[in-house]
């Protein structure tokens, strides 16, 4: 009985320490294994989010550029059929403009007064004071950069409906060799910006905002 009193032999002291060792052992050996897994699909995951934001933005771009690139050879048509006392001729220059660009809906030269230079269509104007609009003070005041609008529906034509964002833009032209500052705008339909979306796999829990330089929201 006293023998029995002692407690676990030395065999014993050293079978429970080595699986107590091993166990130990494991259970690290698990930890890891877990941790790294989780960091592994985490690194995915943003990998992945990487991409597709990439593509977002790439999509974007390219369809932002082509409409500035159209209203860049407006402008600069702008400059050069004035030079050529041509500025008759403009509206047929904006028509074929929207013509081409379909995702644009009206072209409008004004000037600073609110006189229309050139426009792209024949349909009548609303009446209204166009120096008014926001889009158009804008311009005004930050003269050297494009200006878009948040979606609201056509402020310029009657009777129409469409959505569209205005970009705005001081440019010249000249009437009598005389260089004058007036105001571009340009409508774009926003079905081309939802078709974007609409394509763009962001998951459940995803959206897609664009902003201006000043956080105003353009489209969400």
């Amino acid at each position: 009985m006293a023998n029995r009193k002692r407690g676990l032999s030395i065999a014993q002291n050293i079978t429970v320490f080595t699986l107590m060792i091993v166990v130990v052992s494991l259970l690290t050996v698990t930890v890891l294994q877990t941790i790294t897994y989780s960091n592994s699909t985490t690194q995915l995951v943003e990998d992945s989010s990487n991409e597709i934001n990439k593509q977002v933005i790439l999509n974007y771009e390219n369809y932002i550029d082509s409409v500035l690139s159209t209203t860049n050879f407006i402008q600069q048509k702008t400059v050069e059929y004035g030079l050529l006392e041509k500025n008759d001729e403009l509206d047929e220059i904006f028509k074929n403009a929207v013509d081409q660009q379909t995702d644009i809906v009206t072209i409008v030269l004004f000037d600073i007064s609110g006189n229309v230079i050139g426009k792209s269509t024949t349909q009548p104007f609303i009446e209204q004071d166009i120096t008014l609009q926001g889009f158009f003070i804008d311009a005004i005041y930050e003269n050297t950069i494009y200006h878009f609008s948040s979606p609201h529906q056509q402020r310029i034509i009657q009777n129409n409906t469409k959505e569209v964002i205005t970009i705005s833009k001081m440019v010249d032209y000249y009437e009598n060799d005389n260089r004058s500052s007036g105001i571009l705008i340009v409508d774009i339909n926003t079905s081309r910006l939802i078709e974007l979306s609409n394509k763009t796999n962001l998951g459940e829990e995803g959206h897609i905002v664009i902003l201006n330089s000043d956080n105003t929201l353009i489209y969400s």
